[in-house]
This record gives structure tokens, sequence and C-alpha cells, in this order.
């Protein structure tokens, strides 16, 4: 049987999607606690966007984590950030190879003003290495660029 649909507000709909893709790899508890709306009806929204193919999710760090099913179409969605981020990233990682990402979405903010949560983070480290620019330790909580961590 279907899940039946539940009703409430759109806009509830569409803060989170809003969300999801301004800062991809959310999950829905920060969600709800930084749009300060009720987490049952983030988690709806979410299924919803989900069960549409508007968004996927998957279970990293011990939580679900959303993004956009097309992931080269949230780039259209996000002014600069990306461009900015991901380049701050890989200076960040030519200085300190084999970096933890939590430890570095806290120093990109000290050295370069750029606020990017965890799994923001490591939504930007996968593209990165999916392109082959960086690389992850086995359990990819580590990161550094192939040629910097051979040096």
């Amino acid at each position: 049987m279907p899940r039946k649909k539940h009703q409430y507000e759109t806009s509830v709909k569409e803060l989170a999607l809003n969300y999801v893709v301004q800062f991809p790899g959310s999950f829905p508890t920060e969600i709800a606690k930084d749009l300060n709306i009720n987490k049952t009806n983030v988690m709806i929204a979410l299924k919803d966007f989900e069960e549409s193919n508007i968004l996927k999710s998957i279970f990293a760090n011990g939580h679900k984590n959303y993004f956009e099913s097309d992931e080269k179409e949230i780039l259209k969605y996000l002014p600069d950030a990306p461009e900015n981020a991901q380049t701050a990233i890989v200076d960040y990682l030519s200085k300190h190879p084999n970096a933890h990402f939590v430890k570095m979405s806290e120093d990109l903010e000290k050295m370069f003003g750029i606020k990017i949560n965890s799994p923001t983070l490591y939504w930007y480290l996968m593209l990165l290495e999916n392109e082959g620019i960086v690389s992850s330790t086995d359990d990819t909580t580590r990161y550094s660029i192939p040629s910097a961590s051979t040096e």
C-alpha cells in the first residue's frame, strides 16, 4: 500500500528543499533546528522529495544526509559558493595532507572565512574525489591531494 501523503504547509517543503539545495548533505535535525520548524514535518517533506526522485539520501556519520538527485544540477542553484569552497578545500589539503574532514570544516572558516558544515563538506569532498582531485582513506574521514600525499 503506498504511503499516504501528509498535508502540511507547502512552505515547509519549500524551506526544506531550499535548505538541502543550499547545504547539500544536510540532515533533518540540522534543517529543523536551523529553520526553526518541526523535525517531523521536515522528515516527511524530505521523504516525499526522495520518493519523487528530487532528493536522494545516504546514511553517513550517523545521519541520513540529503542531496539533490542530480549532483550536477545543484551547481545551478548555488551562486559562487561551490567554486570558492572547492578552491579553499584544495588549497587547504595542499597544506594539510591527510586532513580529517571535521577538522577541515572548522579550519576552513578560520582560514578562508568559508563556513561549511560537515555534511556539506563531505559532499564537496565526494565530488572532488569523483573528479580525481582528492583521495580519501578507506574510512573516508581523511583526505589528501594525491600528489601532496606522496611528497
